[in-house]
């Protein structure tokens, strides 16, 4: 078994709760146009980790490892204490060239930082799924019936069902006699 962590933890612990209180969101810099979401970039999670860290005397240390089907990363924080605590994530190849492997050690840098360092990140799934069921609590009882019969007919997941509710609201812009043909046209009402 691999060793993650250094004999001692303490002045590495102590280090990381003070920064961790100190660490504010990832800026969501970035924009995947496929998924129409916003994300953290790689140097927005630096941007927001390393400051912080490196005035508690931990100091970033992320190496990629090979192995036959992706990347592995380590992830390392090294205290000033010589104490160190690590992780590795592993993450399969969307392509197997020189562009794929350089996505897979971007994407895993970021990820592994952010989750050892506790950062908090912002989640545009969530906030839609929040926004779209405090919609659905407002409409009347009939659409209501109606999303939740399209709901069942298509097997869809609570955030699957609560994307699509948003999507439709925001289509037909609130207009609840247009949202009424639009489930009365795909069967649900």
């Amino acid at each position: 078994m691999e060793k993650n962590q250094s004999e001692t933890i303490g002045a590495i612990a102590t280090a990381l709760c003070a920064a961790q209180a100190e660490l504010k969101s990832a800026e969501k810099d970035g924009k995947n146009p496929h998924f129409k979401s916003h994300y953290a970039t790689v140097e927005s999670v630096l941007d927001a980790c390393l400051p912080v860290l490196n005035k508690h005397g931990i100091a970033l240390i992320q190496r990629p490892c090979p192995c036959s089907d992706g990347v592995e990363l380590e992830t390392m924080f090294v205290h000033s204490s010589g104490e160190w605590v690590s992780g590795r994530i592993h993450i399969p190849l969307s392509k197997n060239d020189a562009h794929g492997v350089g996505s897979a050690i971007t994407y895993s840098r970021r990820y592994s930082l952010a989750a050892m360092a506790g950062l908090k990140q912002g989640d545009d799934d969530g906030t839609a799924a929040v926004e779209a069921a405090n919609t659905l609590a407002k409409l009347p009882a009939d659409i209501v019936k109606g999303f939740e019969k399209l709901r069942a007919a298509k097997k869809l997941s609570e955030a699957d069902f609560l994307k699509g509710v948003d999507s439709v609201m925001k289509a037909n812009q609130g207009d609840l006699e247009a949202v009424r043909a639009y489930l009365t046209e795909k069967g649900a009402m």
